[in-house]
């Protein structure tokens, strides 16, 4: 990369989520807060969820939204996220984890939410509310409500828009949405558009993906022990366009990832070794990964006819896999930093060791490399000398890497603030 620019006016707390968003361009940072405190202390509350005698305490929730200036750190703009205390009850079991901030329509509108179950269209000329999206009054139709079921439990919601146009997609599970609903908005007036529900089903995995020009919503479902298939909806013609097929060997994941290249193509990533492993260890299960196990890459069809095509094959030194793909889909961001696998480690189930981090931005039709960063360092997790609850592993923490609309930049940041946020250029000069 051939220059950078440290977000100085940023210092993270470790016990504040923090979620980013590069503008489409790369000249300002999108930076949501969310703290939840008690009302009895100003210290932040790290798990609100708790029991104490049988009660739930009461906590009170506070995120904001801070424009700055990639360059100058400057501070462009302040929203704070409208809170009312109903939406808070009733949402009480809404995924915590959940995170929105992602710029839409060529930079026009910031979708932000903190998992409240309410999103918020921002007007990015104004950084004022443009519109409200509420979850808690989606309706579902027949297929849908069959498929969801309506278990209590945890809701959460994926979002994504498109780049280039005013259509907002989201990917609803949990409680009444079950695993499998798809909705979608128009950005312009918050307001539904139909066509969703032929992409909702039970079987819903990974994220939901549209392309460029708002056109194509894609999702993955399963489909047998193994097995999916990527459902291509087109919009215009309100009707699943194409079907793709594959099979977990061909991913090494049973939660593929999804991008639109333009409005053409569509690409699936295939995760690595350690993410397969990861993968495991998340949802319980243990299985050796053996060296020989397929690297990471980019699969990729072409929409229209649902062929594979050889543009991705030439990826081939993704090390960490692929990390974000420019709106155009011609760069490709992957970290290449040093990594090993140490087959020993935890006991024997084997551990990825990495020792730095590296940005790489590569040109997907040709494999070449257009930048790279200098060494990033990474943080190493120990183990204390005395475990209380079960088995501790070290862990390596490489930075969160996000890529700009336009390919030109890349945003690097540490949970917890260790390090400090930087944006790097793929040109000297911005």
């Amino acid at each position: 990369m051939e220059s950078h620019a440290v977000i100085g006016a940023l210092s993270l707390n470790p016990e504040v989520r923090d979620t980013f968003a590069l503008s489409p361009d790369g000249a300002f940072v999108a930076h949501l807060t969310i703290e939840e405190r008690s009302p009895a202390s100003p210290a932040p509350v790290l798990q609100p969820g708790y029991e104490r005698n049988g009660e739930r305490p009461q906590y009170e929730r506070h995120e904001s939204v801070e424009i700055l200036s990639a360059t100058t750190s400057a501070k462009a703009a302040e929203y704070e996220v409208p809170s009312l205390p109903e939406y808070w009850r009733r949402w009480e079991q809404w995924n915590r984890s959940v995170s929105l901030l992602t710029y839409c329509d060529r930079g026009k509108y910031l979708v932000v939410s903190g998992g409240n179950g309410r999103v918020f269209i921002l007007d990015t000329g104004t950084y004022r509310t443009h519109g409200i999206i509420d979850l808690g009054t989606v309706s579902l139709r027949p297929n849908e409500r069959d498929s969801a079921g309506g278990d209590p439990g945890a809701e959460s919601a994926d979002v994504a828009c498109a780049a280039n146009a005013d259509v907002l997609v989201i990917q609803l599970h949990g409680g009444r949405f079950g695993s499998g609903v798809v909705k979608l908005f128009d950005l312009n007036t918050a307001e539904g558009i139909s066509g969703g529900d032929a992409l909702s089903t039970d079987m819903l995995r990974g994220n939901t993906a549209i392309s460029a020009d708002g056109i194509s919503v894609a999702t993955v479902q399963a489909i047998g022990p193994g097995s999916f298939r990527v459902a291509v909806l087109d919009l215009q013609r309100q009707r699943v366009l194409r079907n793709i097929s594959f099979n977990h060997e061909d991913l090494n994941s049973g939660s593929p990832h999804l991008w639109f290249l333009g409005s053409s193509i569509l690409a699936v990533r295939r995760a690595g070794k350690w993410e397969e492993f990861l993968n495991l260890r998340s949802s319980g299960g243990r299985r050796k990964i053996d060296d020989k196990d397929a690297p990471p890459a980019m699969l990729c069809w072409d929409v229209a006819s649902g062929a594979k095509l050889d543009s991705c094959s030439h990826l081939t030194n993704l090390n960490l896999g692929v990390m974000g793909v420019s709106t155009d889909g011609s760069v490709v961001l992957s970290d290449t930093g040093k990594t090993n696998w140490c087959r020993k480690c935890n006991h024997r189930d084997g551990k990825l060791v990495i020792e730095y981090a590296q940005i790489t931005l590569w040109n997907r039709e040709t494999g070449q490399a257009v930048a790279s960063s200098q060494h990033l360092p990474v943080l190493h997790h120990k183990c204390l000398l005395i475990t209380l609850f079960g088995d501790c592993e070290e862990a390596d923490e490489a930075p969160a890497l996000s890529l700009s609309q336009d390919g030109n930049a890349v945003l690097a940041y540490w949970p917890g603030g260790a390090e400090p946020v930087t944006v790097f250029y793929t040109r000297a000069t911005f």
